[in-house]
C-alpha cells in the first residue's frame, strides 16, 4: 500500500496521468490500488478477459504464462475522494514511534515541542523543565484526542504520570503515510 501510494503521488506530482490496473494482481493488491487511486487522484480500471483458460492455461516450456487471453471490456472504476490523514498527526505518530512507541505523557509533549509540533507548552523553573496546564490541554486537544479517536494511540494510567502507546493500527498508518508526510513538509 505504501509503495503504491508513493508511486502514484510521485507520478502525479510530476504532472503525469496515472492509471492503475486493478485486474493484474491479487484481491489485496486491487484494494491497495483502489485506495491509492482514490487518495491521490489516479484512474483505477479493471480489464475483463475475453477468455479464461484456467482448465488449459497457456504454457511455455512447462511454465504457466497466462490463464486469460484477450480483452472483453475495460471498466473504469468510479473515482471518489478519500481524505488523507493530517500530516501533523502522522508526524506525531512518528515522534511516538521514534521514542520507542510507548512514552510518558509529559515526555511525549516534550518530544512534540522539540519537533516543532507544539509551541509554548513547557516552562522552566531552575533546572527543571515542566509541562504547563495549558500545555497539557493543548497537547490533548491537538493530538491526544485526535489520535485516540482514530485508534492510533492508547493512553494508559491516570493523570500526568500516564503514558501514551502506539497501537497496531497506528503503526500501520505510520508505515503507510510517513513518506507522504515527509514529502509534503519538504514542498
Amino acid at each position: 500500500m505504501s509503495l503504491l501510494c508513493e508511486l502514484v503521488r510521485r507520478e502525479k506530482s510530476a504532472g503525469n496521468f496515472v492509471y492503475v490496473n486493478l485486474s493484474s494482481g491479487s484481491k489485496l493488491s486491487a484494494v491497495a490500488g483502489t485506495l491509492a487511486s482514490l487518495m491521490y487522484g489516479a484512474t483505477p480500471y479493471y480489464v475483463r478477459a475475453a477468455e479464461y483458460n484456467s482448465e488449459l492455461p497457456e504454457t511455455t516450456d512447462g511454465e504457466i504464462k497466462g490463464i486469460t487471453s484477450g480483452i472483453k471490456e475495460i471498466l473504469q472504476i468510479p473515482v471518489y475522494t478519500i481524505e488523507l490523514p493530517a500530516d501533523d498527526l502522522i508526524k506525531a505518530l512518528a515522534v511516538l514511534s521514534e521514542n520507542g512507541g510507548r512514552v510518558k505523557q509529559k515526555d511525549y509533549i516534550f518530544a512534540l515541542e522539540e519537533n516543532g509540533l507544539l509551541k509554548d507548552v513547557t516552562s522552566s523553573s531552575g533546572k527543571q523543565k515542566e509541562v504547563t496546564k495549558k500545555g497539557y490541554a493543548r497537547a490533548k486537544r491537538q493530538y491526544f484526542e485526535k489520535l485516540d479517536d482514530k485508534k492510533w494511540i492508547v493512553k494508559k494510567g491516570k493523570g500526568r504520570s500516564s503514558f501514551i502507546e502506539i497501537t497496531k493500527e497506528g503503526e500501520y498508518t505510520l508505515q503507510t503515510f510517513m513518506d507522504v508526510a515527509i514529502a509534503s513538509s519538504n514542498l
